[in-house]
């Protein structure tokens, strides 16, 4: 004689998501952070509540545990790196800013170097060769000078023996460099707005 099997062994358990579950979490953890992770998440906390219900066997807990975990904290992770990454990509660009800007002023510098030193030049050459013969009352800067990648550089004032060239920078038309020649040659470069 057969005996039929008790109602409690005929109930069906669901064996649950635990294999998914994990294997999103371990891609949250490798990868995907926060793509994987969150659905590891969900699915694992809905699955807990069911294996609690007795809707999914027991033996699946550990799985889905393990798989729930690895959501979190891969998407934890995942967001506390991208925080860093977003902190390293702002010091970085505040650094190449920096850089950036001490490039244009030292462009800026060695332009008028040049300059200063070729109407310092033409000062001191006779006029009867197309220099100043002592003065810088007539220097013109050259047109290949007048402007460049850093900077559009003007005659401020000029007098018989000095002379004041500007340079303005292109980045930022505050940034202003100004250098004064003497009557012997000697510059001096003064900044304002760096």
């Amino acid at each position: 004689m057969r005996q039929s099997p008790s109602p409690e062994l005929s109930i069906h358990q669901d064996t649950g998501r635990g294999g998914l579950i994990l294997a999103l979490g371990i891609i949250a953890i490798a990868m995907l952070g926060p793509f994987t992770g969150i659905p590891a998440w969900v699915m694992g906390h809905a699955d807990l509540k069911k294996i609690r219900a007795g809707a999914i066997a027991l033996s699946a807990k550990g799985i889905t545990t393990t798989g729930m975990v690895l959501g979190i904290v891969g998407t934890f992770c995942s967001v506390g790196f991208i925080i860093i990454l977003g902190i390293a990509i702002a010091v970085g660009i505040s650094q190449f800013g920096a850089h950036s800007t001490q490039a244009n002023k030292d462009g800026i510098t060695s332009d008028l170097v040049n300059i200063a030193a070729n109407a310092y030049q033409y000062k001191i050459r006779p006029t009867t060769m197309g220099g100043g013969g002592g003065y810088y009352t007539s220097y013109i800067i050259p047109s290949k000078r007048q402007k460049d990648d850093n900077g559009i550089y003007i005659i401020g004032r000029v007098g018989r023996v000095e002379i004041t060239i500007i340079g303005t920078s292109v980045i930022n038309t505050t940034w202003v460099a100004t250098c004064t020649l003497d009557d012997t040659g000697k510059s001096t470069i003064t900044y304002d707005g760096w």
